[in-house]
């Protein structure tokens, strides 16, 4: 045993002494460079020992006995260590000299998250990736001619990579959205370093789609919709500020399923008539309805009609009154939904408008254009004609009768009380020569140089003097 050692302790001598001498002869600069490769057939203890010596002596540097550099080095091109945080790192490495082609690689020390290390065979190791931490991280890295950390060990190369923040880092996007009409929903981000940080939640500008606008209130990671509708839809981002700056999350689409399935449609009814308007929905569980008529002095308003509460709004007995445009209201929770609008349009005759107006019930039957519930001499439908007020007695204003040169023509004008809107079509102008009811006969306008003209003055009936001398309204019933 004692002679063993003896042995071992004097080879152990010599081959110091001749990896001494191999260093003296081959040192020229202070770099270190490949080591020849020395094989071993000794016990891994002896290979430990022999590496702690030789590592003592060859401080300096030498090149390798072929002559080749054996230095590893960042290619260029992809050496860029210092980057900011989310921006892609690539960096190569490879080992100087033609046939020098590394079996083992070792990268010493930790390197950021997001990052991988990777070797392939010809020579070259790369280190990439997209960093989702900032911070230092100093990298060693080795490489060795044989596999196993064995053979020539070529020159390390040392660095660090740099990962510096512009911003927040976003490690978890949000995600777009298809929902159901009324159904919560959420759009959220996560970020690496969540401290001191702000959001602000931000929908595009439908006018200006370069442009978003901030949402009152919208400042946490996440923004919930407690009942979605279609007001939601549209393209939304989230801006989030740190001390390093303010970075914008990839715009996300929500898209809201509309609630009705079907609209409702432009009716036509005639007076006294019924019509029905009605919609359709994909889902009616916990959803209020409210039918409204647009108000007419003010068309930006709809108001809602009384006890109109169902997905069909049903009209009888209809009146010019019910006239106009309609629509109807879901809400949900916080969300609301209005339908299209459709219009109803009533086939009404100018004496059922008058009706309408002048009668709380313009189908009893005092409003029959026959009846006279004022005790004056005029009918309904009198007063429906020369705007009378079937409520109390009217006086009729006598005709006038004077003469007027139109284009130097004599003409004899009989002015009658004028007639309202409407009322032009139950009138016809007769005329005679004499006052024998039997020779009256329709004037037309334009015709043997008939004018007939209706305005706020009166109802004018024009004739050449030398032919008429009697005009008379021939009045036609609705009955």
């Amino acid at each position: 045993m004692a002679l063993a050692l003896m042995k071992l302790k004097i080879f152990l001598t010599k081959l110091s002494w001749s990896v001494f001498v191999l260093a003296m002869m081959l040192q020229r600069s202070p770099v270190v460079r490949f080591i020849a490769e020395v094989e071993f057939s000794l016990i891994p203890r002896i290979q430990h020992i022999w590496a702690v010596v030789t590592g003592a002596i060859v401080v300096g540097s030498y090149n390798t006995v072929t002559g080749a550099s054996g230095d590893l080095f960042l290619e260029e091109n992809f050496s860029q260590t210092t980057i900011n945080l989310g921006d892609p790192l690539l960096l190569r490495v490879r080992v100087e000299g033609s046939g020098n082609t590394p079996k083992t690689w070792v990268l010493d020390g930790d390197i950021p998250d997001g990052i991988t290390w990777n070797t392939i065979i010809d020579g070259e190791a790369t280190i990439s990736g997209i960093p989702t931490e900032t911070g230092e991280w100093p990298i060693t890295v080795r490489a060795w001619r044989r596999p196993n950390m064995r053979g020539t060990e070529a020159t390390p190369v040392s660095f660090t990579i740099r990962v510096e923040t512009v911003g927040p880092v976003i490690k978890q996007q949000p995600q777009n959205q298809q929902v159901d009409w009324g159904h919560p929903f959420e759009l959220s981000v996560a970020i690496k370093q969540p401290e001191g940080t702000t959001y602000q939640w931000q929908k595009q500008n439908v006018d200006n789609p370069e442009v978003f606008d901030d949402i009152p209130d919208a400042t946490d990671a996440t923004l919930s919709f407690e009942n979605g509708f279609t007001a939601n839809n549209g393209v939304y981002q989230v801006a989030i500020t740190d001390g390093g700056g303010t970075v914008a999350s990839d715009p996300v689409t929500v898209n809201v399923n509309a609630l009705f399935t079907q609209q409702p449609t432009n009716q036509a009814a005639d007076w006294g008539g019924a019509a029905e308007l009605s919609v359709a929905v994909a889902d009616a569980e916990g959803v209020t309805f409210q039918w409204q008529k647009q108000n007419v002095e003010n068309p930006e308003i709809f108001d809602d009609l009384p006890g109109q509460t169902g997905l069909a709004l049903d009209l009888a007995n209809i009146t010019s009154n019910d006239a106009g445009n309609y629509q109807v209201v879901a809400i949900l929770g916080a969300a609301m939904e209005i339908s299209a609008v459709a219009a109803l349009v009533v086939n009404a005759t100018g004496f059922q408008a008058w009706r309408d107006m002048n009668f709380e019930d313009p189908f009893a039957v005092e409003a029959g254009e026959d009846q006279n519930n004022d005790s004056d001499p005029f009918i309904n439908f009198v007063e429906f004609l020369f705007g009378g007020d079937p409520s109390k007695p009217d006086s009729a204003a006598s005709s006038e009768t004077f003469t007027e040169s139109i284009e130097g023509v004599l003409y004899a004008v009989f002015q009658y009380p004028p007639v309202p809107s409407g009322g032009e079509s139950y009138i016809t102008p007769q005329g005679s020569d004499t006052p024998n009811l039997a020779n009256f006969s329709a004037l037309q306008n334009g015709t043997d140089g008939v004018i007939i003209e209706n305005n706020a003055e009166g109802y004018f009936v024009k004739v050449p003097a030398n032919s008429v001398l009697f005009t008379r309204l021939f009045i036609s019933s609705e009955l």
